[in-house]
Parts: C-alpha cells; sequence; structure tokens
C-alpha cells in the first residue's frame, strides 16, 4: 500500500512538471513569433502579445506554486510513508514477541497439566492400595479397639483446636487404621496432620491425602500403621 501512494505521488509531480515545461515551451514560442515579425511598431498587435506574455506570465507563476506545492505534499507525504512503515515495523515485532510469549505459556500450561495429571493418578493408586490392604485385613479386636479409641481421641483434639473440622469416619482393622475427617480451608491442613500424629498415642507411619472441594473445605483421607509395621511391600513400591 505504501508503495503504491509513493508511485501516484511521484506521477502526480511528473505531471506537474510536464505542464509546467510544455507552458514554458509556449510562451517562448510566443516570443519568438514577435521578434520575427517587427511588429512592435503596431499598437493593435503589440498589445496582444503583451497580453499574451502577461498571461504565460501568470500560468508560469501559477505552476511554480503549484508545483511547490506538490512538491511539498510529497516531502510530507513521503515522511508519512516512513513513519507508517515503522510503525509496521513496531506492530510485528510485539506481535511476534506476544506470539513467542503465548507459545511459551501454552508450553508451560501443557506442561503442568502433565504433571497434575500424573500427580493425580499416582495418589488415586496409592490411595486404592490403601483401600484394598484394608479391606483385606482381618480384624485384630484386641489392637483394633484400643487403636480405634486412640485415633479417635486424637481427632477430637483436633477438631477442639481447629474451629470447622468435622470427623467422617474411623477403623481399624490389624495393622492399619484409616480415618477421614473434613476441614474449613486448606490453611489448616499442615496444623490438623500434626495434630493427629502427635495425639495418636503411638509411633506410626502414616500417608495422607487431601482434596479440595467446590465449597473451599478439604476432604483429608489418612492411613495409619500399626507400631512398629512398616508400610505394606504393594504400597512402598508406589511411594518410593
Amino acid at each position: 500500500m505504501y508503495r503504491r501512494l509513493l508511485f501516484i505521488a511521484i506521477c502526480l509531480a511528473f505531471i506537474v512538471s510536464l505542464e509546467y515545461y510544455f507552458n514554458n515551451q509556449k510562451a517562448t514560442e510566443i516570443d519568438n513569433h514577435t521578434n520575427s515579425n517587427n511588429v512592435e511598431n503596431s499598437p493593435e498587435i503589440k498589445y496582444t502579445v503583451d497580453s499574451g506574455r502577461a498571461n504565460s506570465s501568470d500560468q508560469i507563476s501559477q505552476l511554480s506554486k503549484m508545483l511547490e506545492q506538490n512538491q511539498r505534499k510529497l516531502g510530507e507525504l513521503l515522511t508519512h510513508i516512513k513513519l507508517l512503515e515503522e510503525d509496521n515495523k513496531s506492530i510485528h515485532s510485539d506481535i511476534e514477541q506476544l506470539q513467542s510469549q503465548t507459545d511459551s505459556y501454552s508450553l508451560s500450561t501443557e506442561q503442568v497439566s502433565d504433571n497434575s495429571k500424573e500427580d493425580t493418578s499416582a495418589k488415586a493408586d496409592t490411595l486404592a492400595l490403601f483401600y484394598d490392604v484394608f479391606e483385606r485385613e482381618i480384624e485384630d479386636e484386641d489392637w483394633s479397639v484400643v487403636a480405634t479409641a486412640k485415633l479417635n481421641h486424637a481427632l477430637q483434639t483436633l477438631t477442639t483446636s481447629v474451629e470447622g473440622a468435622q470427623i467422617d469416619q474411623v477403623a481399624c482393622q490389624s495393622t492399619v487404621c484409616f480415618a477421614s475427617y473434613e476441614l474449613p480451608s486448606k490453611d489448616a491442613l499442615q496444623q490438623s496432620v500434626s495434630l493427629v500424629g502427635n495425639n495418636l498415642g503411638w509411633e506410626s507411619k502414616a500417608y495422607t491425602e487431601y482434596n479440595i472441594l467446590p465449597t473451599g473445605e478439604v476432604a483429608v483421607e489418612s492411613f495409619y500403621m500399626r507400631e512398629n509395621t512398616d508400610f505394606p511391600g504393594s504400597v512402598t513400591d508406589v511411594i518410593e
């Protein structure tokens, strides 16, 4: 588009120059014709020649002014075209930067999404293994009753210390206990896990997972191993 405007401006200047040239030639021919006929002594002819000279001079003056105006406009047009070209370069540069940032953001988003999927899958697998072990175990009534009471006491400490905390389920088998509870927010998660572990009443390896609910509350699921008991082999392979 800029080249087309420049071409039009050059054509316009060329046409004006041609008009100026031909009118100047016409005036020269009139002067030469007058001198060759030697008719200065005829008043009527002299008046006609003088009038022609005057008209030609006026036309040349007007054409000169038009040429100057068109040259000035041409200069302004060229300056404007140069500014537009610089703006165009700047716009292209901005577009390239935005495209680069967008590509980088898209790549970063994909990586986060992939990592999130992997983490979610790993959590689901680990929980499934713990649930499987828990459900397959045969209850050791002597240990189960005592362990359930201690775990309930630890969770009661949690509900007393953390406002809005609620106990959902507590159960123990022969080597593992399960507890699920809800917290008012994620801010209370670390404190809650520590409170339950410190008040459990026995040294235990524990595994905890949580999910943030649409309400902003946090659903927690924890498995606690019997004292001096390691995680089941199937679970240890996944965790490690």
